[in-house]
């Protein structure tokens, strides 16, 4: 990764500051809407402005800056006593391949062993009835991190107040590593 990338946790004073958390909502809605647009109808979005202000209150959100600017972020959030979730991981387009998702996870990964998890949690979100080979390619990516598979789910039992926005039935693949 470049030098002039800066990963921070942000406080919750900055979960008033309307212009970072517009962007970061923006950089989250285009990152999915990319790599997941051909399982959602065209209106759903991934996450509103006041849904990204409360994980930052809750110190929950994790921001990459070039230059100043919010290139990059993602959510740490409890699931259990032992175990953490990094979601909503994304990196402006023009930014993906420069390495800031892996140091995300890094800086997420050392975070969370830090609070005292023992496991870190991933869950990606894929079609139940065909292969989506970036959804592939993504959790192969995970697993070259050290992360395996332990489960799915489906998208309704996870997150049912986006269920009825899907064009197709889909599930979460459960990813784990043991810190």
């Amino acid at each position: 990764m470049e030098e002039n990338f800066i990963i921070c946790k942000l406080s919750q004073t900055e979960s008033n500051n309307v212009e970072l958390t517009n962007q970061l909502t923006n950089i989250i809605n285009r990152a999915f809407r990319k790599t997941e647009s051909d399982m959602w109808e065209k209106r759903i979005k991934r996450t509103n402005i006041q849904d990204v202000s409360h994980y930052i209150y809750d110190e929950e959100m994790v921001c990459v800056y070039k230059k100043s600017k919010p290139v990059g972020c993602m959510r740490l959030q409890r699931v259990t006593k032992e175990i953490a979730e990094i979601g909503m991981l994304a990196v402006e387009v023009e930014e993906q391949g420069a390495g800031l998702g892996k140091s995300l996870i890094q800086f997420g990964e050392d975070e969370l062993i830090s609070q005292g998890y023992n496991i870190v949690q991933i869950e990606l979100l894929k079609p139940k009835m065909y292969t989506d080979q970036s959804r592939e390619n993504l959790q192969l990516w995970y697993e070259r991190l050290g992360y395996n598979q332990v489960g799915e789910q489906a998208l309704e039992c996870v997150l049912p107040e986006l269920a009825p926005g899907l064009k197709v039935p889909s599930k979460f693949t459960i990813l784990h590593k043991n810190t």
